[in-house]
């Protein structure tokens, strides 16, 4: 049995995997371990036949770690049902986005490889974000996909686990952790009794049959040198839930970065072009009446989880917390009227 997570062994098992698994022939090759230990080992191969990325899925995601238990519990199996999510949206991408081939996937070690997305000189939407490049045409294209991704699977009643009940089980799990599960005694009282209200209500009133890509954050985001965008990592996914979820997780890493750059008007204008693009894909559906308001909430839960809650971004440092649980606070909390030429105002308010 091969130590999966063992660079070394991948580089003396490597040709003789690909051949036999690929059928193709590696002269030349070169590993670099892209996450090492967290939920995932991951490895980038450059090879003469190609760009690949070669995952295996840990059975102790995060074990040890602080993070919250949905993570903690994640089935081994989620490479599984990321091979099974691409293999659900291959067909409705628009144009300009792309998703990863599924190369091979071994259920039994837990192995999946993939295409490479980034092409030349592509790079991560959250390295241009910490940056402070905010690109309104890459936003649009988040916007789109998910869009995309929302219209063409409501209703569907197809599931991504093999059950229904599973992928429900899972989705409420998820809306648990990023919204109740990331107050403690920081937050004040009533922004702890919205996040409750929104976890509950959404449950409650809001959960479609629709596919939630789960993990719509930038570091899942490649900003391709050709104008297109790669999207990645569909392992969290699941064929049920509030398509607000997706948009309102997008967004709220965006506020993050307007707080800390100090560049709250031109990320409202790229937020404004990311929440247009999204519309237009999906205006007159079902779900979309009243969406927007929880958008906005969900963004703000967004920004506490990523302070405080499991899976917090390391460079948002302790003495700016208490000011990212007042803003987003403030945005949890407002009074909304739905309509997408209302969402700057209502986050300026908040935000300043």
């Amino acid at each position: 049995m091969i130590d999966w997570h063992n660079q070394g062994a991948w580089e003396a098992y490597l040709p003789e995997f690909f051949f036999v698994h690929l059928g193709l022939r590696i002269r030349v090759y070169k590993i670099d371990a892209i996450e090492s230990g967290m939920m995932n080992y991951v490895f980038r191969v450059q090879t003469n036949k190609g760009i690949f990325f070669l995952k295996h899925a840990l059975p102790g995601a995060k074990a040890g770690s602080d993070l919250g238990p949905a993570l903690q519990t994640i089935s081994v199996r989620r490479l599984g049902y990321e091979q099974r999510c691409i293999s659900k949206i291959s067909g409705i991408l628009p144009d300009g986005i792309k998703i990863p081939v599924v190369h091979h996937y071994d259920p039994e070690s837990h192995l999946l490889i993939l295409s490479d997305v980034a092409g030349k000189g592509g790079m991560l939407l959250e390295s241009n974000l910490r940056k402070g490049s905010f690109e309104a045409c890459t936003a649009s294209a988040v916007g789109r996909f998910l869009g995309g991704l929302h219209r063409y699977t409501w209703g569907t009643r197809d599931s991504v686990r093999g059950g229904r009940d599973k992928d429900r089980n899972n989705w409420m799990r998820f809306l648990q952790m990023r919204t109740i599960g990331a107050s403690d005694e920081r937050v004040p009282v009533s922004v702890q009794q919205e996040l409750a209200h929104l976890c509950e209500s959404t449950y409650q009133h809001h959960s479609h049959d629709v596919l939630l890509w789960m993990d719509c954050c930038p570091k899942n985001v490649i900003v391709r040198s050709d104008g297109n965008i790669g999207v990645i990592d569909f392992e969290l996914a699941s064929w049920r839930g509030d398509p607000a979820y997706d948009l309102g997780f997008f967004l709220g890493h965006y506020l993050i970065q307007a707080l800390r750059k100090n560049q709250l008007a031109t990320v409202l204008l790229v937020m404004m072009h990311c929440i247009h693009a999204y519309r237009r894909e999906v205006e007159g559906m079902p779900f979309y009446t009243g969406m927007l308001s929880r958008v906005l909430k969900f963004a703000g839960a967004t920004m506490i989880y990523r302070a405080i809650g499991a899976s917090r971004l390391s460079y948002i440092d302790a003495d700016s917390v208490p000011n990212f649980i007042q803003k987003a606070g403030a945005l949890l909390c407002q009074e909304y009227k739905d309509g997408p030429d209302l969402v700057d105002s209502y986050v300026e308010a908040a935000l300043t």
